[in-house]
């Protein structure tokens, strides 16, 4: 069977695609805003025919979103009506996470803590029956610490170790992504920043899944790019 995924660090929302100079309005960031740029995402999602969504970075309702719940309205303006949502944390301004849409039936989810700094981390996995195959998704958010991002790396692997055919994707923010060399990468461009993309943080990785082709989306709705996977299941 023939799916499109997509991975995409959603920044919560906030729509900051324009260039650094929107990052300096910090406060802006956590104060809350609608829904709108969620929604242009979603449309962008139904146009290019998405059947597995990744994202890092999305918020399951707090200040920042008028407490509206992204992870339910992705499912509800989109056809992806399976969701998994990973959180990471939770506090007044801010309930973030990674999650995973599908059309396809969930038939287990599992969240696996990693270690991190002041913010935690995990890896987030959704079994997808497609067709007559189960097949296991994972997303990720790692450190922006060297050494926590590579500490969390050695425990993905050692999670992944004996699997047999999966797709992990995610924001691993880092160029140079090393110790998943086992793994078959997804070659794309630059993803951030999505204005002048110079340097590539979010990665798909795939054991055992026919790729067919793969793109960046030129759709500017967040600080990243999108990336989409045509993939034979």
């Amino acid at each position: 069977m023939k799916i499109k995924i997509c991975l995409l660090n959603v920044q919560s929302g906030t729509g900051f695609a324009r260039g650094y100079w929107q990052q300096i309005f910090f406060i802006k960031s956590i104060l809350p805003k609608s829904s709108k740029n969620i929604e242009k995402i979603c449309r962008i999602i139904n146009k290019e025919k998405i059947d597995v969504l990744l994202t890092t970075e999305n918020d399951a309702g707090s200040l920042r979103t008028n407490f509206k719940d992204y992870i339910e309205l992705m499912s509800r303006l989109t056809k992806l009506k399976y969701k998994s949502f990973f959180q990471t944390f939770d506090i007044f301004f801010a309930n973030q996470g990674n999650a995973i849409h599908s059309s396809f039936k969930v038939i287990k989810r599992k969240k696996y803590p990693l270690f991190g700094l002041w913010e935690p981390r995990c890896l987030g996995e959704a079994v997808l029956r497609i067709g007559k195959k189960d097949v296991p998704f994972f997303i990720t958010h790692l450190s922006l610490s060297k050494r926590k991002r590579n500490e969390q790396i050695e425990e993905i692997k050692k999670i992944l170790k004996n699997r047999r055919r999966f797709i992990l994707a995610g924001d691993f923010n880092t160029p140079n992504i090393r110790g998943l060399g086992n793994l078959n990468m997804i070659k794309t461009s630059t993803t951030f920043p999505s204005w002048s993309p110079v340097k590539r943080l979010d990665y798909i990785f795939t054991k055992d899944i026919k790729v067919i082709n793969s793109y960046l989306l030129n759709a500017k709705k967040s600080d990243h790019l999108a990336i989409v996977l045509e993939a034979d299941i």
